[in-house]
C-alpha cells in the first residue's frame, strides 16, 4: 500500500470546510457579534446559560462600553424579566428604555437581552416560543414563531423559560 504524503489528509480538509460552513451559517443566522438586533422589544434577562437566575437585577450603563451609570449617580438596575425597547445599538451594546415599571434607559450588553420568549396563556399553544410585537395598556402583543398566531396577553404570561 502506498501513501502520497504530499496530499492533504481528506479528513482534515473536510473538517476545515465544515468549520467554514458553520461560521458562515452562524453569521447569516445573526449569531455574530455586532449584529443589529432584529427585534425591537426585548426582555432583560439575569439568567445564565442554563436558565438559572444569576442576577435578580441587571445594571444599565451610561456608555455603550459599560462604563458609568445611566444617570451619573449610581447604576440604574432593571429587574429580570423587564420588557424594554431598543433605542440604539453599537456592536454588542444595546441602548434600551423600559416599557414597564419605572421609566429608565441605559446601555446593556446583548448577553442580558432575549428576543424569543415563551407564552404561558390560554388560547396560545402551550409554552410556545414567540416574539413580542408591541406593548400597550391592554397587554403584550406576541407572535408565535411556529405558526402565524398573534394574541394580546398579560405581561405576566411572558416568560424566558418554558411553562
Amino acid at each position: 500500500m502506498q501513501h502520497d504524503l504530499g496530499e492533504p489528509h481528506q479528513g482534515r480538509l473536510q473538517l476545515r470546510r465544515l468549520s467554514v460552513a458553520l461560521l458562515a451559517a452562524a453569521l447569516l443566522a445573526g449569531c455574530g457579534g455586532g449584529e443589529e438586533p432584529s427585534r425591537q422589544i426585548l426582555v432583560v434577562s439575569g439568567r445564565d446559560d442554563h436558565g438559572l437566575l444569576a442576577q435578580e437585577r441587571v445594571a444599565l450603563s451610561h456608555a455603550p462600553d459599560g462604563s458609568g451609570s445611566a444617570d451619573g449617580h449610581g447604576p440604574h438596575e432593571v429587574a429580570d424579566g423587564t420588557l424594554v425597547r431598543v433605542v440604539e445599538s453599537r456592536n454588542e451594546w444595546i441602548h434600551v428604555e423600559t416599557l414597564e415599571g419605572p421609566r429608565t434607559d441605559g446601555w446593556v450588553n446583548d448577553y442580558y437581552l432575549r428576543g424569543v420568549v415563551h407564552v404561558c396563556a390560554d388560547g396560545v399553544p402551550r409554552s410556545a416560543q414567540a416574539e413580542i410585537v408591541s406593548v400597550g395598556d391592554d397587554g403584550v402583543r406576541e407572535r408565535t414563531l411556529i405558526s402565524p398566531h398573534e394574541a394580546v396577553v398579560p405581561s405576566a404570561a411572558i416568560s424566558e423559560l418554558p411553562c
